[in-house]
């Protein structure tokens, strides 16, 4: 019998190694004593499924009954689908394995076999589910309203998207992705992190080689950017 810790995090979406840590100390795990599954790949797209190989695996061992605990980060690293999260999870658990996470903590609470106790249950994965979902169908929306692609990449206001960003040597980054990346790994480091401004630009340096500056991070704090 074997418990899991699966990291996961898009193609340039933030560092699978944050996570880890904080997945340790929350639930007071030894790293040695753990299998753990990392991968870079969409939990949101339908068709990138099939590229989540570590997630099959961990998948395969579950039915084999050969774990007893997932432990995420939280539970959008498993699934960025309603319906692929509630699956899932009921899957998991018909197979005697739990899934915990550092952000849903009222995953380990005990419901009781009542009619109430069993529809709180399944309504706290549905929840779960749809917080997942909705931030990626956000983000999609968003990108897709604010950016006309033509033979340069433009706001939908006609100005050069990401022009106000410059890479270390000075030149313009427009790769929506990539800004849109950036911009989700400054919440981070705000919100889960609590670093300071000027640690967070040195952070964006080192990971995106993106200059940018304190007065960005708190327009980003603020959503104004």
């Amino acid at each position: 019998m074997v418990k899991i810790i699966y990291l996961r995090v898009s193609n340039e979406d933030l560092d699978e190694s944050d996570q880890l840590p904080q997945i340790i100390n929350a639930f007071k795990l030894v790293e040695s004593e753990c299998l753990v599954l990392r991968e870079r790949v969409s939990a949101y797209k339908e068709k990138d499924q099939f590229k989540r190989s570590e997630f099959i695996k961990l998948k395969a061992l579950v039915e084999e009954g050969k774990v007893t605990d997932v432990y995420v980060y939280s539970l959008e690293r498993i699934e960025r689908n309603i319906i692929r999260m509630f699956e899932f999870f009921f899957f998991a658990e018909s197979n005697d394995c739990r899934i915990h996470g550092v952000l849903q903590p009222s995953l380990d609470l005990d419901f009781d076999d009542s009619p109430i106790g069993t529809f709180s249950r399944y309504n706290q994965v549905l929840i779960y589910g749809l917080l997942g979902e909705n931030e990626s169908y956000m983000i999609s929306k968003r990108t897709s309203k604010a950016v006309v692609n033509g033979d340069v990449t433009t706001s939908s206001y006609g100005n050069k998207w990401g022009a106000k960003y410059q890479d270390l040597e000075g030149n313009p980054v427009d790769d929506v992705k990539v800004i849109e990346c950036m911009r989700r790994r400054i919440k981070f480091l705000l919100d889960v992190k609590n670093l300071r401004a000027n640690d967070i630009v040195e952070d964006i340096a080192k990971k995106f080689k993106i200059k940018i500056s304190v007065m960005t991070v708190s327009r980003v704090k603020n959503g104004k950017t």
